[in-house]
């Protein structure tokens, strides 16, 4: 991808999706740290969940709920 963006190096990958979409967070921000995603072709992240229990919880919802209409 041309974007100029790079990941720091207090950043940490926890997931991603079919190698286009990154999530990660910065290990400085404490326990429970924000969550942000980049996808591929973007210029820069974008702040997904407010906290990683945040986005563990929005995420296994989405997967409760694809289970469910499957």
């Amino acid at each position: 991808d041309k974007s100029e963006f790079t990941l720091p190096e207090n950043a940490f990958v926890c997931a991603h999706h079919q190698g286009y979409i990154y999530y990660f967070f910065y290990v400085t921000e404490g326990e429970n740290p924000a969550v942000y995603g980049y996808m591929e072709e973007d210029l820069l992240p974008k702040k997904i969940n407010e906290s990683f229990s945040e986005f563990l919880l929005s995420s296994l919802k989405e997967q409760q709920e694809l289970r469910e209409t499957s």
